[in-house]
């Protein structure tokens, strides 16, 4: 894919780091140096081609993943103001959500070559955030897995291989463990809060008997 293709696309290009055998020579970097990041696996150039078009369309991409966790967890349904999957598509919040979604992953794709630095900020903030959703558990983020491996197999079709999905698993599994932290962490602070508060008030009620 050549640059006249990429800007026609108006893709944001990122600062390209330095030349090595396992970049590919173009203005734009993504999956070619997974092989130093992820435990040697890496993607071939229709899988590449198959992502940067569906980067197009994330949003897409998401609510269809979206729609696969229902037909496997019609539980999850509850966490979203709507009954039907007509109106889910619809939905304000759950486009949000859906696009979101996509929006990490392909992060997590942009910035393979430092994950740590670039992205684990972002997820572990997002896993404290989920705290407030009523009902939500981290275990759900686990069908995130299965659902994305799921329509991506259905986006690629020959092209998806064995090394493809343990490749995007090792991507996944990164977001969704890490996501899991920053969930533990909030729950973690907010018992420590709660316990420093129930403190104070024991404390008052203490001195109120003591001036009695």
């Amino acid at each position: 894919m050549n640059n006249e293709a990429i800007q026609t696309h108006d893709w944001k290009v990122l600062p390209h780091p330095q030349y090595s055998s396992n970049l590919a020579p173009t203005d734009f970097h993504l999956f070619k140096s997974l092989s130093n990041a992820m435990r040697g696996f890496s993607f071939n150039d229709a899988e590449l081609k198959a992502w940067l078009d569906g980067f197009l369309n994330l949003l897409k991409l998401g609510t269809k993943i979206f729609l696969r966790i229902f037909e496997l967890r019609p539980e999850f349904k509850q966490l979203f103001p709507f009954k039907t999957d007509c109106e889910l598509i619809s939905d304000d919040e759950f486009i949000t959500h859906a696009s979101r979604f996509m929006q990490a992953v392909n992060a997590a794709v942009v910035n393979i070559n430092d994950l740590d630095a670039t992205l684990r900020p972002l997820l572990f903030g997002l896993g404290r955030r989920h705290v407030d959703f009523r009902g939500f558990k981290p275990s759900y983020w686990d069908v995130f897995i299965e659902a994305f491996q799921y329509v991506w197999r259905q986006e690629l079709k020959e092209n998806y291989t064995d090394v493809t999905k343990e490749a995007w698993n090792a991507i996944l599994c990164y977001m969704t463990d890490t996501m899991k932290e920053g969930y533990q962490s909030e729950l973690n602070d907010r018992k420590k809060l709660s316990f420093v508060i129930f403190r104070e008030k024991q404390f008052e009620q203490e001195l109120d008997l003591m001036s009695i």
